[in-house]
């Protein structure tokens, strides 16, 4: 697992919307969004739930960010 994905994660949980939480990290929506999706997979775990106008942590996504 790659720090810089959790790293992104939080910055997510702070922002509450990927493209905002990508400005402040410097990267595209889309690398983000990949980003978090690769995370979830190597977890095997959902860690956001995806919405048109923003996204909320799942349970496991606030346990995760919380560590």
């Amino acid at each position: 697992m790659k720090t810089e994905y959790l790293k992104y994660l939080i910055a997510i949980s702070k922002e509450r919307t990927m493209a905002d939480a990508a400005e402040k990290l410097f990267l595209t929506p889309q690398a983000l969004s990949m980003a978090i999706k690769k995370l979830e997979q190597e977890l095997n775990m959902k860690l956001l739930y995806r919405f048109p106008n923003g996204v909320i942590l799942s349970e496991n996504g606030e346990w995760l960010v919380g560590l």
